[in-house]
């Protein structure tokens, strides 16, 4: 499954797979991945929770809308991330 958020110009497209209610594994986190771009408003929007050191906690996902650039938490889902790592160590 994958999941999009929108950063200035670049898109970043979270993979992940479901490995229980309310958890997942994240398989990859890139702003390179061309379905990301080509198919934003068919995946969720994605809200990352990480803390200060940049290790992913969790993910927050809503339905795409057009005009938010990230989740929403009132109106979004909560899944905590089974392989907790540093944001930038699921690499492309």
């Amino acid at each position: 499954m994958k999941a999009t958020i929108k950063l200035i110009s670049s898109v970043w497209t979270l993979e992940f797979e479901m490995v229980s209610e309310g958890e997942i594994k994240i398989l990859r986190y890139s702003r390179d991945d061309p379905e990301g771009y080509e198919k934003e408003d068919q995946f969720p929007r994605l809200m990352i929770d990480e803390d200060a050191q940049r290790t992913v906690w969790g993910v927050y996902l809503m339905p795409f809308d057009p005009f938010k650039c990230w989740a929403n938490i009132s109106e979004s889902v909560y899944f905590k991330v089974v392989n907790p790592a540093h944001i930038f160590s699921y690499g492309s």
